[in-house]
């Protein structure tokens, strides 16, 4: 008796560990199920894929900046050539390109623009995710209230019609009231089935803005319940979609002017050593050192841009008209 005694403690222990371990593995893969709203939204700003894959964003515009607004690498040049009766000569020389306009300059205000363009997108997406998840919240709970009233009517109109029957059938009542009872419990438990779908499609459009498979248990336990304050006062101009249409009007502006500098290209300044071997007679074979400087200037004859000014002015007119479209929408927002 006492060795079964002692199997069945280890035994129970091993399953208690096993069930204590089950429910911190869960905490920790989902973080606890939200039951307010405000849970639910720092809940998806935390675990939702696509906010976490929007984020990347910044990086990729970090790292386009990084390259942007330099000079271009130098370029090696040799040259070799050789004659008869060891005539011959070497050149070896580098070429280092340089933007006879801002260009540069221009490109690193660009890419600073799309570092914070990046920032405030994320902003944007969290502000609708936000938004997204608090609707659904309620939508949720919402359908949870009235599977329950729905629950409570059917059992109510069961009994109700339990009672006529009983009462028809002892004689106080008539088999018609009986029957049209029968009829409205079978309407209530069509509408709490309906509500069983409702509550289901509200439940796996709340899991998918926090990022959690649709089975996960106490989702369906949310109850209803009204804010506890009304949002903060905010003007239009706080809005992050406002700003990102006042720095597509600013990066506009500085496509306009890097495109007319880059209607010219880069002027290249190289610096060479050359060696040649020359037959002069009659002194024979004579070698000779040259050390120079080479420049080369590129003229806009063919290419000069003009059209590619024309799509910048263009767009730039384009996002100014947004702009103003954008922060009437963001004012009848707030």
């Amino acid at each position: 008796m006492k060795t079964i005694h002692l199997q069945f403690q280890r035994s129970f222990f091993r399953h208690l560990f096993a069930a204590f371990a089950g429910i911190s593995l869960l905490s920790t893969v989902l973080g606890g199920v939200p039951q307010t709203a405000d849970e639910a939204v720092r809940f998806a700003l935390e675990k939702n894929p696509e906010m976490r894959a929007a984020r990347a964003l910044v990086g990729e515009a970090e790292g386009r900046g990084k390259t942007t607004g330099r000079l271009e690498n130098p370029e090696l040049e040799t040259e070799l050539a050789a004659g008869q009766d060891y005539e011959g000569r070497v050149s070896i020389g580098v070429t280092q390109r340089f933007p006879l306009t801002s260009r540069l300059r221009f490109e690193r205000q660009l890419s600073a623009i799309a570092i914070e363009t990046a920032h405030l997108e994320i902003r944007q997406r969290e502000r609708q995710l936000a938004a997204a998840t608090r609707n659904a919240f309620y939508e949720l709970a919402a359908a949870n209230e009235a599977k329950i009233v729905a629950v409570e009517q059917s059992n109510g109109a069961e009994k109700f019609a339990k009672f006529l029957q009983k009462s028809a059938s002892e004689g106080f009542g008539t088999a018609l009231d009986a029957g049209q009872a029968e009829l409205e419990t079978d309407g209530l438990r069509v509408t709490s089935a309906s509500l069983d779908a409702e509550e289901a499609e509200a439940s796996a459009q709340l899991c998918t803005l926090l990022g959690i498979p649709a089975e996960t248990r106490g989702v369906e336990n949310l109850r209803l319940a009204l804010p506890t304050s009304v949002p903060a006062a905010r003007t239009a101009a706080d809005l992050p979609d406002v700003r990102l249409a006042e720095l597509a009007v600013e990066s506009g502006a500085v496509g306009i002017s890097l495109a007319k500098a880059s209607r010219w290209d880069d002027v290249g300044v190289g610096l060479f050593v050359e060696g040649e071997r020359f037959s002069d007679e009659p002194e024979g074979i004579e070698p000779e050192a040259l050390v120079g400087v080479r420049v080369t200037i590129p003229f806009p004859f063919w290419q000069n841009g003009s059209g590619h000014v024309a799509e910048k002015q263009a767009s730039a007119e384009r996002r100014a008209a947004e702009l103003d479209a954008i922060y009437l929408a963001a004012r009848n927002e707030v």
